[in-house]
């Protein structure tokens, strides 16, 4: 914390060895006395001239500095010249005007060492509202720091191969695009599946598998230019990124050289044929966005297996045809919302301490006239990115209310969770839409409800989400992060988002068991919600070993089919009272 702009004021400096502020109060200040010192931020107080009035032994240590040397001086000597001076005037502008401030800053140790501290200062007024003293307390972020530096590593790489996975390729490819827009080039995006991979996995095993997957991935390195990117999606998927495409000749010339270097003899298995189907889509003409493009890349990618694989195909006019379907499903949904066919399922969230029931998540369902119940995968996919999205979203929230009403009628109150799109969380008036529809609901506590923001969902605007998310926390919405740990921009959604929770991803939960790196990703997640004060909620626990491993490592919810899969409300209902039924019995 920085010394006052106007300057400290003539102060007689105390002895070290006088009484602290705290030894001279009575019993109340004795205990406050006793938290003070033994809490484990650093605290320290100073008077209205930002003067060092007492400090807390947490402080002395992180510090590095006696508690002689501290009383008596200003914060000043703490600043490392890292921040410049209109931080602090921003710094000390907001303190004026709400009376607090809170953000990362970093000080500098008396050994000389850097160190970033997560600092709350608080201004503390006389009963004549003057200011009397400041009070700021100092949290290391060191380990959370080590967490972002080991998240990232593992977040961004395939482990197999080494190659650049999902995030760090959708990374690369909002850059290209942005290039490519600016300079008006021609991009290919290019979706690759492996044919012949499964009967090699089959009679050889998933360890010559592997060997397959690290020798293909060489390959394709070694085979394309300078400024592309070849990532590893998932199994024997991977993605290209070929930039700066000028003629259709190029494109085939490089397609062509993959496509003959992956069917080459992979050592050992000589009598295994490998080849590729290859599909690609282009930048400008298949799609302005990187979602769109790997989406008709895919399609395309399909389209090469059906003509005889070996082969790579472009996305053009014959997906004309996907499209006239998408629209048409689009309408279908329009109509399932007028003809009521939409439902919500309720699955339930435990404790993993007491295994007490502590909440449920609504999912959407269709039930489809002719397709019979469907998944929100099996549809959600084609209203992305429009206005239907939102209405979906508003339906879901009216449906989860009602139902939240009709269980406090029962002597249910528990609370659910529903996902909001990326869309609807940059609608300013978010707030007051949510505080409008729970309205109609007089008795719910907007408490029990919990917005879940797919945490790999594009947010265009941070600072706008974070502002419209802040407005929602202070009507006493409360909001999580689905989804964590998939997203390159996890650790920056969760510093800058003021949510309560973390979801992670099943895909970590699946594979923990058998797979360090999947569990060091579960442990970090858990370390950094410990770190910010979030709860953490695992989905996708299926395994008793699974919820043993996570309470291990000090998860706080779980969910997921070896839990109960989503239920029908009545039948979630019925599921919860028999659950704790058994929770009381006898033993």
């Amino acid at each position: 914390m920085p010394r006052s702009r106007t300057g400290p004021a003539p102060l007689k400096r105390p002895s070290a060895n006088e009484p602290t502020l705290f030894q001279r109060r009575g019993r109340r200040e004795r205990i406050a006395a006793r938290v003070f010192d033994t809490v484990h931020d650093g605290v320290v107080v100073t008077d209205a001239s930002c003067r060092i009035v007492e400090i807390n032994r947490a402080f002395v240590e992180t510090s590095g500095y006696a508690r002689e040397e501290l009383i008596g001086r200003t914060p000043h000597l703490l600043r490392s010249g890292w921040h410049d001076s209109a931080f602090y005037e921003d710094m000390w502008s907001e303190i004026g005007s709400t009376g607090m401030w809170r953000g990362e800053i970093i000080n500098r140790r008396r050994n000389g060492q850097l160190v970033s501290e997560l600092v709350a200062i608080s201004a503390v007024r006389d009963s004549s509202g003057r200011i009397s003293h400041y009070v700021a307390t100092y949290s290391d972020l060191s380990m959370i720091k080590e967490y972002q530096q080991r998240l990232e590593h593992l977040a961004y790489h395939d482990p197999l191969t080494q190659l650049p996975n999902r995030q760090l390729f959708s990374d690369r490819m909002e850059q290209a695009l942005a290039q490519a827009r600016r300079h008006g080039t021609m991009l290919a995006v290019c979706y690759l599946d492996l044919d012949g991979f499964k009967p090699i996995n089959d009679r050889h095993g998933h360890h010559a598998g592997d060997e397959v997957l690290q020798e293909i991935s060489t390959r394709l390195k070694a085979n394309l230019r300078g400024g592309d990117t070849v990532a590893r999606l998932g199994g024997d998927e991977f993605a290209l990124l070929l930039s700066d495409i000028t003629s259709a000749d190029e494109l085939e010339t490089v397609l062509g050289r993959l496509l003959e270097v992956i069917s080459h003899p992979v050592a050992g298995l000589e009598g295994s044929p490998l080849s590729a189907s290859i599909g690609v889509s282009l930048f400008p003409d298949d799609g302005e966005d990187a979602d769109t493009l790997l989406r008709h890349a895919d399609q395309a990618m399909y389209r090469a297996k059906e003509g005889g694989r070996n082969a790579w195909r472009l996305f053009g006019s014959v997906d004309e045809v996907q499209s006239h379907k998408r629209k048409n499903l689009q309408q279908e949904i329009r109509n399932g919302l007028k003809r009521g066919e939409f439902r919500i399922h309720y699955q339930p969230v435990i404790s993993i301490d007491n295994r007490m029931v502590v909440g449920c998540e609504g999912l959407i369902r269709w039930q489809h006239p002719t397709r019979g119940l469907l998944p929100p995968a099996a549809f959600l996919f084609a209203i992305q990115d429009t206005a239907l999205a939102r209405e979906v979203d508003e339906w879901v929230l009216d449906a989860v209310l009602e139902q939240l009403a009709e269980w406090q009628h029962h002597d249910i109150e528990l609370p659910a969770s529903v996902n909001v799109s990326a869309p609807l969380l940059q609608q300013e008036e978010l707030g007051l839409l949510l505080s409008e529809r729970l309205g109609r609901h007089p008795g719910l506590d907007p408490h029990l409800i919990e917005f879940e923001i797919l945490e790999t969902a594009a947010l265009q605007d941070l600072s706008r989400a974070s502002r419209i998310v802040g407005d929602c926390n202070r009507r006493g919405f409360r909001f999580a992060l689905d989804d964590f740990g998939t997203g390159y921009s996890s650790l920056t959604y969760c510093r800058q988002l003021p949510v309560q929770a973390l979801k992670i991803d099943r895909s970590f939960i699946n594979e923990m068991l058998d797979d360090p790196e999947d569990r060091a990703i579960v442990e970090g997640v858990i370390g950094l919600a410990r770190a910010f004060r979030r709860r953490v909620v695992a989905e996708g626990v299926e395994k008793p070993e699974q919820l043993t491993a996570l309470a291990e490592l000090g998860c706080d919810h779980v969910q997921g089919y070896g839990i109960s899969p989503p239920l029908a409300p009545d039948d979630f209902e019925h599921w919860l009272k028999e659950y704790r039924a058994r929770q009381i019995e006898p033993a």
